[in-house]
């Protein structure tokens, strides 16, 4: 009885293998050129609606406040969920806090920001302040939802398409990067 029996396979010549690796860095060369556009894309929809995430670095806010400006928009909002490390320092309990505050100091009109805190949770986070936001917007009974919302870089694919989730097809979600 025999256990083992002999078999020949294909190896790659040093050609081949070089053609093998010249065709891994072409392919490597373009994923990596053309992910960064995929997600960080703008596609704004028509609005009188911004919201921007309250994490996002004071840059990302300062572009919510042109934004705001430039596109005639009536309300900002600002998303977050509780701050889970320095909380004990900081007097803003929420990131929907400290980027109100910030946009505040930065000029501003307090009439036209409001904060959506969202509930704690340790995954998920853009997912509950989409569902914060789909909250805020259903207490306006507003039957037709629509906003722009500005996130940072490649986060920004990913923010659009949660929300898209949470207010399902009748909305109307815009993304600016």
């Amino acid at each position: 009885m025999k256990l083992l029996r002999r078999r020949t396979c294909l190896v790659p010549t040093w050609q081949g293998l070089l053609l093998i690796m010249f065709i891994a860095v072409i392919f490597f060369v373009t994923a990596v050129l053309n992910v960064h556009p995929f997600l960080a894309v703008t596609d704004r929809v028509p609005s009188k609606v911004l919201v921007v995430e309250g994490w996002v670095p004071d840059n990302v806010l300062k572009e919510a406040m042109v934004e705001f400006n430039r596109g005639h928009y009536r309300k900002l909002y600002v998303t977050g969920g509780p701050i889970e490390k320095g909380e004990l320092l900081s007097e803003y309990k929420t990131w929907a806090e400290v980027g109100t505050v910030t946009l505040s100091k930065m000029g501003m009109p307090d009439g036209s920001i409001e904060a959506i805190p969202s509930s704690y949770t340790r995954k998920d986070r853009t997912y509950a302040s989409a569902i914060a936001v789909k909250t805020i917007l259903q207490k306006q009974n507003s039957d037709d939802v629509s906003f722009n919302l500005l996130s940072e870089g490649a986060h920004s694919r990913r923010s659009q398409f949660l929300s898209l989730k949470v207010f399902g097809s009748h909305a109307h979600v815009g993304i600016i990067a």
